[in-house]
């Protein structure tokens, strides 16, 4: 018995050791590389030794990496996108934040940050970063995605308050219902409109059935509010 729990333990412990290792040797070759001032070989070996072990990668980053080196901002990269795409959003988010102290109108980095601030729930400011990809450029299918996406589903969840809160009148008045009215097109003009706006470029850049779906669903909405 023992020698078989042995053989377990050895099975599941050197995988990773291995593994650690591994991330040791790739971050010594890094290291030789900056040294030598190779820049681009420094990066790719870099990104390898975050596939193998990112928690040592992210040190040797914090506290090896001089944070002048022209290679710096490659490594900060990688993590970000490797932490966005494991869903890691608050490690993501910080190292876009590093990102755009450095270059604050790169559209990837704004995209990612977008999607890491949403990620961690911060949707207004998520809203901010994409809306500034937009102005770097219009035709960012992301971008364009988002912004469209989240108003329509914000316009429509404000719809449902305001047809809940008039069903509740019993008898309601003909100034409740001028009221009601007014505030269905205010409605469509700060949210639906602008929806739309983002969703036509959506389907100018890219086939959508999604996109199609919101924009007959905003065009209802707009023939109810005549």
């Amino acid at each position: 018995m023992r020698k078989a729990l042995s053989i377990i333990f050895l099975s599941v412990m050197l995988p990773w050791h291995l593994q650690a290792q591994t991330a040791i040797e790739l971050l010594q070759k890094v290291s030789n590389f900056l040294t030598q001032q190779k820049w681009e070989e420094a990066t790719n070996i870099y990104q390898q030794a975050i596939g193998k072990d990112v928690e040592r990668a992210d040190i040797y980053y914090r506290v090896e990496v001089d944070k002048n080196s022209p290679a710096a901002l490659s490594f900060a990269e990688h993590l970000a996108v490797y932490y966005k795409n494991t869903r890691d959003y608050s490690k993501a988010y910080n190292y876009y934040k590093i990102l755009l102290a450095k270059e604050p109108n790169d559209a990837s980095f704004l995209s990612g940050c977008a999607e890491s601030a949403f990620g961690k729930g911060k949707e207004d400011e998520a809203v901010a970063l994409y809306d500034k990809v937009i102005n770097l450029n219009p035709n960012n299918l992301r971008a364009n995605i988002f912004l469209g996406s989240y108003f329509f589903m914000q316009a429509e969840q404000d719809k449902r308050k305001l047809d809940n809160n008039f069903k509740r009148i019993t008898a309601p008045s003909s100034m409740q219902k001028a009221r009601y009215k007014d505030d269905l097109k205010a409605l469509y003009t700060s949210g639906y409109h602008k929806a739309k706006n983002y969703l036509d470029n959506v389907v100018k850049l890219f086939p959508s059935a999604e996109a199609k779906k919101m924009l007959i669903t905003i065009a209802e909405r707009e023939k109810e509010m005549e």
